[in-house]
């Protein structure tokens, strides 16, 4: 499985995308890159596209130390997830559910417009 991420500091956003099969791994592997980059600060936004993922093959334990382990965003900090499969979809919907009193940070999104939209985040393509 393969994630990777472009942050475009302009815009304030972490641009994240994974292809392939996700494991609960997989996750707190980008989570842990994202908290070691110096780049991203708190107040970043992020747009993580799932949309090339086959499969979320994620376990309640690894949502369970996703949920616990540190995090690369502050509180306020909206992050957008883009599933084009129900399954994806739904498992993602768990993730946000989850956060609890933070959950209106996270939004899932079967559209990354509607998404781009929401974190007032522009159209265009992403500048590398």
């Amino acid at each position: 499985m393969a994630t990777t991420y472009k942050l475009d500091s302009s815009l304030r956003t972490v641009f994240s995308t994974s292809h392939g099969v996700l494991t609960g791994d997989d996750l707190l592997a980008h989570r842990e890159k994202l908290v070691r980059d110096p780049d991203v600060d708190l107040d970043h936004r992020q747009l993580w596209d799932f949309r090339g993922v086959i499969e979320v093959a994620v376990s309640r334990k690894d949502l369970v130390e996703l949920l616990e382990s540190k995090s690369p965003f502050g509180q306020g900090s909206r992050r957008a997830f883009v599933a084009a499969s129900d399954v994806d979809y739904g498992k993602l919907k768990m993730i946000q559910l989850l956060r609890g009193t933070c959950a209106g940070e996270i939004m899932v999104f079967r559209d990354i417009h509607e998404a781009r939209r929401w974190l007032e985040v522009p159209d265009e393509p992403i500048r590398i």
